[in-house]
């Protein structure tokens, strides 16, 4: 058998790239999470976090994704990972639409359609004529 993974709202950050969020801090603050700025700013190899799971810890290095999940678990997942797994998910609210917007709207493009009918007729014919010389 097969299964698709349910779709699920995340939040995440690139580690070391993105601006670090609350929620994250606060788990640094309570020291599940500990992270590591290394000598050379310029090592990204020496930038990373250790992070306190049901797993054991795990480590997320510069450019990782850190994940806050739906049950409020935080962990790492690798780039090329993340991106096959995950799609940003829109911040815009999802609006329901009546029955009757959905009946106005398709009166309207009817309207709309048979005033341009001639037109529409004109530029099929156009266009099999086009294909036929193709032919």
């Amino acid at each position: 058998m097969q299964y698709r993974k349910k779709p699920v709202v995340i939040e995440a950050f690139m580690y070391g790239i993105e601006p670090r969020p609350d929620w994250f801090n606060d788990k640094v603050t309570s020291n599940d999470i500990i992270t590591y700025a290394g000598t050379d700013m310029r090592d990204s190899s020496e930038y990373y976090c250790e992070i306190k799971t049901l797993e054991g810890v795990m480590r997320g290095n510069c450019r990782d994704y850190i994940i806050k999940g739906v049950q409020g678990e935080i962990y790492p997942c690798k780039p090329d990972i993340f991106e096959m797994t995950y799609e940003l998910a829109s911040t815009l609210p999802q609006q329901e639409i009546s029955d009757e917007e959905i009946e106005k709207a398709f009166i309207d493009a009817s309207e709309r359609l048979s005033e341009h009918k001639e037109g529409l007729i004109d530029g099929a014919k156009w266009y099999r004529e086009q294909l036929k010389q193709k032919l």
